[in-house]
């Protein structure tokens, strides 16, 4: 009896040592990362079951009480800052999100920032950390820096008052509570590690409540484990490519020569182009084209997400995801052309080409996968440019074979963040400025007008590039469409910049996001040759459509005889039937109605597929 008695006093003396002797780290480290979890108790606690906040209160106690227990042995300055470093760059990391984006970590931000180059980086640092809400966050940093050294300052003193018997083993028993809750929780982690795609992480997101209450640790990890099932999914989506493309014996039914453009644009506003009614003349080539009736401006189309990683990859897969289809279980829509006998030029300027940017494993792995390139390129751009002009400038100056059936493919940085670096500040392209801007909200500045004349400066910019394709193609039997991945804000109908998040999705911000301008050009060779289309073109015009379905369209455009052809899902047929427009893999665009909003898990990926 006195020697089990024994033991159990050395073991509650053990367990309790760390956080005795380091409680001001431990507290601190415990503080930085429950915030979210934290907030939830407090504010929602009727939103989640108890059992979701004891999951991650308890694994966040697991994480602090491991790194104090590295502290305490090691003993060492440098492995002290580190470790306060580590709760700190995840709690900085979940303020910012949540502050300036009204996001949390998940995935698909590990996955964003995987993506983004370094002078993404800097314009997005410029745009967001010296404002406002930036300055919130370096506000908060410092008061963390304080607290640390005032709690180090005290540790000693601290540690000798808890190291009294009966404390060190009040403290012991606690932390062997806390890790036996926390080792009964850590299933939590095990079930996340057997995700093999993004279906599966929805499917665990719904199992664990839509994971919002996550301690930082923990959606951390959730965060990383994104780009894994993305690699899975790569691998999937390749091998749906290459059995396709020894399968499928395509061919285009027309004998002419033919060249099909594809132009996917960046964050491009709907409203924003005159072409759909914005005050400002910032479509006037388009324009010209639509008075001219070669141009068919489509009212009703809006991009399946509001990120670009997941509207490209559906828009250029042969899937639907209102039938629940995945992209990566369907080929590459270019390789498709290409076993056609078309040549195909990829010609994309968000294109990561410099060997010190980070390696991504997203979008440009799977567009730029060396099996992916050979099974759908005739030819790719090398480098990326400042503007998109000089994108086509080099595209135009580069020798193109002279092949019948042509398909070229631009991915423009369009509208991006920050649209002033969008377009030479020459006369020619500085048509607006914050005296042309009529705006009703209340408390906008004058600088935010200015920000509304640059991104209005970049839409025309972008149009005189829409303008120059056409020009090129004038006299040839040709088509053009052009479509943004997604939308943007852009102090808009409030004082918010970007693509942020409310606590629910209102047709406002929806429309501004998620619907997207969508046109189509036909050479007048092209009307001659092919009536019955442009005539269904016209037909179409005001029904809709969602854009990841825009190969069923190329695919009639071009003639093309694939089994992937469904005309259900072409927009020109009269046969089409619409599936459910799910925006963020689960809300329907078509159920939200003007003044309504429909809730979503911000952090949850819904049937998005990376």
């Amino acid at each position: 009896m006195n020697r089990t008695i024994r033991f159990v006093k050395l073991t509650l003396r053990r367990l309790a040592k760390p956080v005795a002797e380091q409680l001001p780290f431990f507290l601190i480290s415990y503080l930085l990362l429950v915030p979210g979890t934290l907030k939830y108790v407090l504010m929602y606690t009727a939103e989640y079951p108890a059992i979701q906040y004891f999951r991650y209160l308890s694994l966040a106690f697991l994480v602090s009480y491991l790194l104090t227990c590295v502290v305490t042995c090691l003993r060492n300055w440098w492995v002290k800052l580190l470790a306060y470093a580590f709760p700190a760059a995840l709690f900085i990391t979940y303020l910012y999100l949540w502050v300036v984006f009204k996001r949390y970590m998940s995935p698909i931000i590990a996955i964003l920032i995987g993506e983004t180059t370094g002078r993404e980086t800097s314009e997005f640092l410029s745009a967001y950390m010296f404002n406002r809400n930036g300055m919130i966050v370096l506000g908060t940093i410092s008061g963390i820096v304080v607290v640390a050294v005032v709690g180090e300052k005290l540790r000693k003193s601290i540690a000798e008052w808890l190291c009294k018997d009966k404390r060190q083993y009040a403290i012991g028993l606690i932390t062997l509570v806390g890790l036996v809750c926390a080792a009964v929780s850590s299933e939590v982690y095990i079930s996340l590690f057997r995700c093999q795609t993004s279906a599966d992480l929805e499917r665990w997101g719904g199992d664990n409540h839509d994971v919002e209450p996550m301690d930082n640790f923990s959606a951390f990890l959730y965060a990383l484990y994104g780009p894994s099932t993305a690699a899975n999914e790569l691998t999937l989506a390749v091998k749906a490519t290459s059995k396709a493309c020894l399968m499928e014996h395509p061919k285009s039914l027309d004998n002419d020569s033919l060249v099909v453009v594809l132009v996917i644009g960046e964050s491009h506003i709907k409203r924003h182009s005159h072409l759909y009614g914005y005050e400002l003349s910032t479509s006037p080539c388009l324009d010209r084209e639509q008075d001219a009736d070669r141009l068919f401006a489509f009212t009703d189309v809006v991009s399946p997400y509001n990120v670009t990683t997941l509207c490209v990859k559906n828009m250029l897969c042969a899937n639907s995801v209102g039938n629940h289809e995945a992209w990566y279980d369907t080929p590459y829509v270019p390789a498709l052309f290409k076993q056609a006998g078309f040549d195909v030029y990829m010609w994309d300027n968000q294109r990561t080409m410099s060997e010190d940017e980070v390696i991504t494993f997203a979008l440009n792995s799977f567009l730029y996968n060396s099996d992916i390139m050979r099974l759908s390129y005739t030819n790719t751009n090398s480098r990326g440019f400042d503007y998109d002009g000089e994108l086509l400038d080099n595209f135009f100056n580069t020798p193109r074979a002279d092949n019948k059936h042509q398909m070229w493919i631009f991915h423009f940085m369009g509208q991006h963040f920050t649209p002033e670096d969008r377009y030479p500040h020459t006369p020619e392209f500085s048509h607006f400025t914050a005296d042309s801007i009529r705006s009703h909200i209340k408390g906008i500045s004058r600088d935010q007008l200015a920000e509304i004349a640059y991104y209005d400066n970049a839409t025309r910019y972008i149009d005189y590039q829409l303008g120059r394709i056409i020009g090129h193609l004038r006299h040839k039997n040709a088509v053009v469409v052009y479509l943004s991945d997604h939308g943007e804000e852009i102090y808009d109908y409030r004082l918010s910049r970007g693509r942020t998040y409310d606590e629910h999705l209102s047709r406002q911000l929806a429309d501004h996001q998620f619907a997207i301008p969508f046109v189509v050009w036909c050479s007048d060779t092209y009307k001659q040759r092919h009536p019955d289309v442009c005539s269904d073109l016209a037909a179409a015009r005001h029904r809709p459509m969602m854009s990841d379905n825009i190969c069923q369209l190329l695919f009639r455009m071009a003639q093309l005889q694939t089994s992937y052809y469904v005309q259900e899902r072409d927009i020109s047929r009269s046969s089409y039937k619409p599936a459910p427009r799910l925006i963020e893999g689960r809300v329907d665009y078509d159920c939200l109605q003007p003044g309504t909003a429909k809730g979503f898990s911000r952090t949850s990926l819904g049937n998005r597929p990376f």
